[in-house]
């Protein structure tokens, strides 16, 4: 099954890196416009971006939910979106005085692949916005 993987290092404590991908303010600096985010296994997710084309909404179920170690969210709406089906995971780790954090994106979305190459792009500008939120904060 093809895949969306991005890793970085940031010099940021690994709570930080928790709270960055997994509270409504962390993940409003950095991904998404707005966000609600039930933490824990089973609880909901609700993530809006803004385009040009209007607001788009995506909503998810927490697979998984590791406090400072791993957050799953499986999008299952809406409908129409195609990234209904696929997974966002984020692996949270510490190196050597900094902190890593591993999102991998698999599922349905990831098998087209002009999508795959749009979503690769934008994870990996997510990614390099997420490092220097962490940096200048710290």
């Amino acid at each position: 099954m093809s895949s969306v993987r991005h890793q970085i290092l940031v010099d940021a404590s690994s709570r930080a890196l928790w709270r960055a991908v997994t509270t409504p303010e962390g993940i409003t600096a950095w991904w998404a416009d707005s966000a609600r985010v039930d933490g824990r296994e089973g609880g909901r997710v609700v993530i809006t971006h803004q385009h040009e084309q209007g607001a788009v909404e995506l909503r998810g179920m927490v697979h998984k939910w590791k406090p400072t170690a791993s957050f799953q969210i499986l999008w299952d709406g809406p409908p129409n979106s195609p990234l209904k089906g696929s997974r966002v995971e984020f692996q949270i780790g510490r190196g050597d005085g900094e902190s890593k954090v591993h999102v991998v994106l698999s599922g349905p979305a990831t098998e087209d692949p002009e999508l795959r190459a749009a979503l690769d792009i934008e994870w990996r500008d997510r990614m390099i916005k997420l490092r220097s939120l962490l940096e200048s904060a710290e």
